[in-house]
């Protein structure tokens, strides 16, 4: 453990040590803290979470490399499914939530143009003032052009219609941890001599024991795990807001089966810092992220229940495939595609992205079958 942060640079420790103190006075103040409280201070403190503290977190440089990073043509077959949509819609919306480095943002509004859909409106929406300033960046210095129709937002307009896009979102929301042997227990964050150590409580009643109750789960012997009590009430507040238009969820995880198989646990939270995953959270709070994959299943569970079409459930590698991604390899030129097949391998191969990342589509208003679902809509999995 201790090698994951070899060369941590003096800013970036005292960034976390003042994080630490932050965390360490609200459990003096109120004792055990929840796992999911501890996961939303250490990524979304005002001035001192990971996702607002200025540290570069996309890139090389940074943390992790998502898949519109590793290539142009993962917003390339985005905007094929895009346009299809548009196709039903009296305009060309498209609104992404927590668009990280701002490049699918800027190449999928590329993308359209090149395909005569050039979009009429890009709504961002971006909690984090140091991330938006990123975005507004890039996309001016890189996607000049389309500056004008980008603007952000701290929440989803009412009454939209147009494509939404959440691409890997819903792995960053914090989640309760829960653990089971002869009983049932809540995992939280307590203090031992000024260190940030796990502890443990006993789950009797309340929000978060009706949750696991009603995932009915099968195991044997020690038992560990997580649960998404915010998944629900954000997949409301979009449905809201939805009138007519695709909700597009892009993420790794899992369905629910899957999830809480019996072999899996010591269940999905990890960590990511200069691209090396660790399991151990509550060291460093602040400089690295926290992620837990997510359950398919209940996000399709909250959609219906909003009285959303569940349209498709496939893997990253399905989608891309379905949406033509081999029609948009360069060819004929041999240093270009050796770069592309490269980058396609990095989406699409099982041991990489290709098979644990999940897209999911939920509509409202929208007859017809998606594009990225045609040939590998996993439904029947959930």
């Amino acid at each position: 453990m201790n090698n994951v942060f070899d060369g941590m640079d003096n800013d970036s420790k005292l960034l976390s040590r003042k994080l630490k103190c932050e965390i360490l006075r609200e459990i003096r103040e109120r004792g055990f803290m929840s796992f999911s409280r501890y996961m939303e201070l250490a990524l979304y403190h005002v001035e001192l979470g990971y996702y607002r503290n200025g540290s570069i977190k996309f890139g090389e440089a940074g943390d992790f490399v998502t898949a519109p990073e590793i290539s142009p043509l993962f917003s390339a077959c985005l905007a094929n499914q895009c346009t299809q949509v548009f196709s039903m819609l009296p305009q060309r919306t498209i609104i992404e939530f927590g668009a990280g480095s701002g490049v699918l943002a800027g190449e999928l509004m590329l993308s359209l143009s090149k395909l005569g859909q050039p979009v009429d409106e890009y709504i961002i929406i971006e909690l984090s003032a140091e991330l938006k300033q990123r975005q507004q960046h890039v996309i001016q210095q890189k996607y000049a052009s389309w500056t004008s129709k980008v603007k952000w937002a701290d929440r989803m307009p009412e009454d939209m219609t147009g494509v939404v896009i959440a691409n890997e979102v819903l792995d960053a929301m914090p989640v309760d941890v829960f653990s089971m042997e002869e009983d049932l227990h809540e995992c939280g964050v307590v203090e031992d001599r000024g260190d940030l150590v796990w502890g443990k409580r006993l789950l009797i009643d309340g929000a978060l024991k009706a949750a696991i109750d009603n995932l009915d789960l099968r195991v044997d012997g020690e038992y560990r795990s997580e649960i998404n009590l915010f998944l629900r009430p954000w997949i409301k507040s979009v449905s809201r807001c939805l009138k007519q238009g695709v909700l597009l969820l892009i993420d790794y995880g899992f369905p629910r089966h899957e999830y809480y198989h019996s072999q899996r646990s010591q269940g999905t939270v990890m960590c990511h810092y200069r691209h090396r995953a660790f399991d151990d959270p509550l060291s460093y709070p602040g400089i690295h992220d926290i992620t837990a994959h997510v359950d398919s299943t209940a996000v399709a569970e909250a959609a219906s229940d909003e009285g959303m079409d569940v349209m498709g459930f496939a893997n990253q590698a399905g989608f891309l495939m379905s949406c033509g991604l081999q029609t948009l390899l360069t060819r004929g030129n041999t240093v270009a595609e050796y770069q592309q097949a490269q980058q396609v391998k990095y989406l699409t191969l099982p041991s990489e992205m290709g098979e644990l990342f999940k897209v999911m589509a939920c509509g409202r208003g929208i007859s017809m079958e998606l594009l990225g679902f045609r040939h590998n809509d996993q439904l029947h999995r959930l």
